[in-house]
């Protein structure tokens, strides 16, 4: 793949942030049972990707953005890293 990526920007998200911001945005209308749900997918699957992902993803990409800033603060730093290529 890296023959046709001009540059790998990971935004490295502490899995803890990554779980609360997904209950807060996605399941503000969800019973407890769907949220207990969504946690055994999430420590069955997501957990497991998201810790592979930093093995082999991490390490081979050009730029590493930190996950805990602000959105804002994010897609100014990815904008500057894309256009200073």
């Amino acid at each position: 793949m890296r023959d046709y990526i001009d540059c790998a920007i990971f935004i490295d998200t502490p899995l803890d942030i990554t779980m609360a911001r997904r209950v807060l945005r996605d399941m503000k209308n969800a019973t407890g049972e769907e949220i207990r749900k969504e946690m055994e997918i999430y420590l069955r699957y997501a957990r497991i990707a998201y810790i592979q992902m930093l093995k082999d993803i991490l390490p081979s990409s050009d730029y590493v953005i930190d996950g805990t800033k602000e959105l804002a603060e994010k897609t100014d730093e990815i904008k500057k890293i894309i256009l200073s290529l």
